[in-house]
């Protein structure tokens, strides 16, 4: 159960992150959480991360330097969190 005044996970990276990437993971992972709702899925926060660090790969398959920045970011807290209701 999520806490109510708290951060149960946090998404971060400790290295800087170019803007354009962070635009396009965090609009990638806000797509996956969007897709899982409407198929009444929940994933867990790992599960969505994954999701859309494929997406942003794909998204940036001609900028090699920018798709490897997803192995920057680490899941702080409880991974496995779901987001989703049931």
């Amino acid at each position: 159960m999520p806490k109510k005044n708290g951060m149960d996970v946090v998404v971060a990276s400790p290295f800087p992150i170019e803007v354009s990437y962070g635009v396009i993971l965090t609009g990638a992972f806000i797509e996956a959480a969007e897709a899982a709702y409407s198929k009444k899925r929940n994933p867990t926060v790992l599960e969505l991360f994954n999701t859309a660090a494929a997406t942003a790969a794909d998204r940036l398959r001609d900028q090699a330097e920018l798709k490897e920045k997803v192995l920057e970011f680490v899941i702080v807290g409880d991974h496995g969190m779901r987001l989703c209701k049931d």
